[in-house]
């Protein structure tokens, strides 16, 4: 199966924690066009500390 994103596998992702724990659902995503960067968050206000980087 071929990779259907224009972006490499092993680009950053942050992620909250409440969707990492499937506590909450994703209700933001974000696609940074600079640096391919993601994000995944619940639409609550977070501190630094509660995102968590991965790979998509």
């Amino acid at each position: 199966m071929e990779f259907p994103f224009y972006d490499s596998p092993d680009t950053a992702t942050i992620i909250c924690c409440h969707i990492l724990e499937r506590q909450a659902p994703i209700l933001y995503v974000s696609h940074d066009e600079d640096d391919g960067m993601w994000k995944l968050l619940c639409g609550e206000t977070h501190e630094t500390d509660v995102a968590k980087l991965v790979h998509r």
